[in-house]
């Protein structure tokens, strides 16, 4: 069975994120042979990533991989992180909601009331006049996003259990 990884791209040198893949199904179906396919591509393993699991424990789940990489638009080199998860593939069935995945238009409202109170708070917007901020505040401030729709989601009951999303 292939291996399934979600990879991250992170410019560490301003410390903000640059995109994120969709899981998705590689080639390998061994983690060595994997490691080694993305450190040939990203550089160098500067870090495991571990999760907790249900029972208590804390596994290894994934790598970060360091390089220099280059701006599109100029000569200038920046310090490159790629958080590579191993992922378990979801089934077919399931919804975007039933992934945990925000739609569109609630990450638009969201960020919306963000940004209103934002100015509310520091009393003007003249900063959404520049080029390519709407889209730096989406990366800013999507850990309110997240809290926020979390919050405002109905709880889910199951026959193993409640969960909240």
């Amino acid at each position: 069975m292939s291996i399934h990884i979600q990879k991250t791209f992170v410019n560490k040198t301003t410390d903000t994120m640059i995109s994120q893949t969709e899981p998705y199904e590689t080639r390998y179906t061994s983690k060595k042979r994997l490691f080694r396919a993305l450190q040939l591509e990203y550089g160098r393993c500067a870090s495991k990533i571990y999760v907790d699991t249900k029972e208590g424990k804390t596994i290894a789940n994934g790598w970060v991989f360091e390089g220099k990489d280059t701006y599109q638009d100029s000569n200038e080199t920046y310090t490159r992180e790629v958080w590579v998860r191993i992922c378990t593939p979801r089934p077919v069935d399931e919804t975007p909601e039933q992934q945990g995945i925000i739609p569109e238009a609630d990450i638009d409202r969201l960020l919306g009331e963000i940004l209103a109170e934002k100015i509310q708070s520091h009393g003007s917007n003249w900063i959404l006049d520049l080029p390519g901020v709407y889209e730096h505040l989406r990366f800013r401030w999507l850990d309110d996003v997240i809290q926020r729709w979390d919050i405002s989601q109905p709880r889910i009951e199951s026959g193993a259990g409640s969960v909240t999303r």
